[in-house]
């Protein structure tokens, strides 16, 4: 009775893309949904609104005008870091190909998630400029992209774009455009859109039908609004 040998090739790529196959595991979405629910708590916080304003003005700046221009270019530096750093040589769980749509769906997910919630007008700013202060969008950004870079590259580079992101929520109290709530619940949108990411990556692979030796090229596109003085970046993906 003989058996025959699959090709080196061959058999790498099917450990490749059942490497890459999701699996749902609720323990993966305690920890963001927790996040969630503790910042939708601090919307009425039991606790008192006194309490609740005090420990944001204990960090606030109420000199702040306007959002920090800084911050709203680095919100999005994660996102190019979950792509870029595996073609600067860093060992990545995935191919370019595959962390470039992981990547797109983390930002459209957390978009969607985040856009969804702010809309239902849940908590006013501190600065009082409008009714979308829950959950913070930048926090929402930051956190996804740190858990695409924690997913793909592994701890050491994990914990590094954690404390960027951290450091973003920070800033976006510091601004007085958030409270603590909302940095909290973004982070943890921004984690579970990351995490329903990789769950739906074989599904997006199979429904555009994509080979594990396809070829992929990616740009990043650093964007503008003199209108509103925002920036931003894009990236555009050919299979």
């Amino acid at each position: 009775m003989g058996w025959c040998a699959a090709p080196a090739d061959s058999l790498r790529h099917s450990i490749e893309r059942e490497g890459s196959r999701g699996a749902f595991r609720a323990k993966d979405f305690v920890l963001p949904a927790a996040l969630v629910g503790v910042g939708a708590l601090g919307i009425d916080p039991p606790w008192g609104s006194r309490a609740k304003e005090k420990a944001h003005t204990w960090w606030a700046s109420s000199s702040v005008e306007r959002s920090n221009r800084v911050a709203d270019g680095a919100q999005f530096l994660s996102y190019a870091a979950a792509v870029g750093l595996g073609e600067l040589g860093v060992k990545a769980r995935h191919g370019v190909r595959d962390r470039a749509l992981v990547t797109a769906t983390t930002f459209v997910l957390a978009e969607g998630l985040g856009r969804g919630l702010k809309s239902m007008g849940w908590e006013r700013r501190p600065d009082g400029s409008d009714r979308q202060s829950f959950p913070s969008g930048h926090a929402t950004r930051a956190f996804a992209g740190a858990e695409l870079v924690r997913v793909e590259y592994g701890a050491a580079w994990g914990t590094a774009a954690y404390a960027a992101a951290t450091g973003i929520a920070l800033w976006r109290v510091r601004d007085n455009r958030h409270w603590w709530n909302d940095v909290v619940a973004g982070a943890g949108v921004g984690i579970v859109s990351a995490r329903l990411s990789y769950l739906l990556l074989p599904f997006e692979q199979r429904l555009l039908g994509l080979s594990p030796t396809s070829e992929v090229q990616v740009a990043f596109l650093p964007t503008y609004e003199p209108q509103y003085r925002s920036t931003g970046l894009g990236f555009v993906v050919v299979f």
